[in-house]
């Protein structure tokens, strides 16, 4: 039984019908293992293309299948099963696609697997953010990613993460001393987040002057 004791031999199949050269099968005499042995067949791709969720093992052209012919059985000897794309850690400014599959291996990485796995979502100052007049983008906001792939004026968590609420020109005193607020300045927007002496022309009117 130990004729074949190469690691990459295997008997033959009709092995128990074929004589060696002497009184003994011997591992060391070329004749014998010529004729009681077959190589075995080295793994392949096809072994586990033809299972759904399998990918071949590293180095594959070093492993062998357990036979001279590869079948089914040497699924676990040529492959591995690949992990699901929930353990890969997408980066910065991506997130996980829905249904996303699988990674390319038994274990994801974020070299290999974020564009297979990972959905790179937008920026904030892209599209028509913070549109609505009452808005303005925050002054980063390209380098604010919103949740998905695109931007949604209309999705309340990506206006919050995108966008400043203007301050009104009654938040704050603004105007000069040649200046006072413009009748309903609680409904006029400055230009940012706070009013600044910038918004006085927005948020004033020129004061009467004494006519003689």
């Amino acid at each position: 039984g130990t004729i074949c004791s190469n690691s990459k031999l295997v008997l033959k199949p009709n092995h128990e019908t074929i004589f060696c050269s002497g009184k003994q099968c011997s591992p060391w005499n070329s004749a014998d293992i010529a004729s009681c042995c077959d190589p075995k067949a080295s793994c392949t791709p096809e072994v586990c293309g033809h299972v759904p969720g399998y990918a071949t093992r590293p180095g594959l052209s070093f492993l062998y299948c357990a036979g001279s012919v590869c079948t089914g059985d040497d699924l676990g000897a040529c492959c591995v099963q690949r992990a699901p794309c929930s353990d890969v850690a997408c980066g910065d400014g991506w997130k996980l696609r829905e249904n996303p599959g699988l990674c390319a291996s038994d274990s994801c990485s974020q070299a290999a697997d974020q564009e297979t796995c990972c959905i790179a979502t937008q920026t904030c100052d892209r599209g028509d953010m913070c549109a609505a007049t009452a808005y303005i983008l925050k002054p980063n906001a390209q380098k604010i990613h919103c949740a998905g792939a695109r931007c949604d004026a209309e999705d309340a968590g990506d206006m919050e993460v995108c966008c400043d609420r203007r301050a009104v020109c009654s938040s704050a005193s603004v105007c000069g001393e040649t200046t006072v607020p413009k009748p309903g300045a609680g409904a006029l927007y400055c230009a940012g987040a706070e009013c600044t002496t910038e918004d006085e022309a927005t948020c004033c009117a020129p004061r009467a002057k004494c006519i003689a």
